[in-house]
């Protein structure tokens, strides 16, 4: 069975990849579908909500930055690795670009 299942094999991390997520970071967020989000654990929790009460948009989400200031942020973070830099990267999906099923 070695070889046949998906989990045999060199063991891959996130790291490995950090070039490719990067750059498909930033075209979500060029494209407008991401942003930046700045919010501890804790705060993220108290804004998510639950089956009974609905979550609330992050306030980094409603700072409605442009993407090229998003991409300075983020560049910013990673460069200086700033306390800020345990920043959260969240996708925007809009609903409405899907096709119906």
């Amino acid at each position: 069975m070695e070889g046949q299942d998906p989990w045999y094999g060199p063991v891959r991390h996130t790291s490995d990849y950090f070039d490719v997520l990067y750059q498909c970071a930033l075209s979500l967020i060029d494209q407008d579908k991401a942003y930046v989000d700045f919010l501890s654990a804790a705060e993220m929790a108290e804004y998510r909500g639950s089956l009974t009460v609905p979550g609330r948009n992050s306030p980094d989400r409603e700072l409605n930055r442009t993407p090229a200031e998003v991409i300075v942020a983020v560049e910013l973070v990673i460069k200086e690795h700033s306390p800020q830099s345990s920043f959260l990267s969240r996708m925007c999906i809009c609903t409405s670009t899907f096709a119906r099923f």
